[in-house]
């Protein structure tokens, strides 16, 4: 074989073997590229996984907060209870409440009105209203009270027992006129026009 010859089949074998590792070359820059792009989006998905459990965790401390606040009035919910179901015996006229009013969740919460006004309604079928429990919640909110006291005797028709407190219970604050008519359904009669002389 001649050397030209032997020099031109070097030469296409080189460049053959120059075209494979081209074209391996550039396969193995695309999955490569297709490694980057799924590289890329896994790290997304991670970077959303860790966004969205690091809510969750947020949710649960703040949960657990929560919890521990809603702790602090668990006895004032319980003792809420207990007065509805006193209440609700009282104004239906179930007969003796004596076993509500000795209910354990009945106990009185420190600066909480309702305990001692439910109690001082647990004897108003019988027409009496325990005046003592009826000061001490008035002492503890007046308004809120009141409301309760007259409601409840007015809802058990003795609203006699309750006159005192009628005018504590109406103590509302004064709101601004929104034009909706007076309190029985009829429109407010309108302002006064006031006429100027003309010169």
């Amino acid at each position: 074989m001649s050397t030209y010859s032997s020099w031109r089949s070097d030469q296409g074998n080189m460049r053959a073997l120059s075209d494979e590792l081209a074209a391996q070359a550039a396969m193995a820059r695309s999955r490569e590229a297709a490694l980057n792009r799924r590289l890329r989006s896994l790290e997304g998905d991670l970077s959303s996984r860790v966004e969205v459990l690091q809510r969750l965790v947020n949710a649960l401390i703040e949960l657990g907060e929560v919890r521990e606040e809603l702790a602090l009035f668990a006895p004032a919910r319980r003792a809420r209870d207990a007065a509805r179901a006193l209440t609700r015996a009282v104004v239906t006229g179930e007969g003796d409440v004596s076993h509500l009013r000795r209910a354990p969740d009945l106990a009185d919460v420190p600066g909480y009105w309702l305990v001692p006004a439910a109690l001082a309604v647990a004897d108003l079928p019988a027409g009496r209203v325990d005046a003592e429990a009826a000061q001490e919640a008035l002492l503890r909110d007046r308004r809120r009270a009141a409301t309760y006291l007259v409601a409840v005797c007015a809802l058990v028709g003795r609203p006699g027992l309750a006159r005192e407190w009628a005018p504590w219970a109406l103590d509302a604050p004064v709101l601004p006129a929104a034009g909706w008519g007076s309190a029985d359904g009829a429109p407010e009669p309108a302002p006064a026009r006031t006429t100027s002389a003309r010169a």
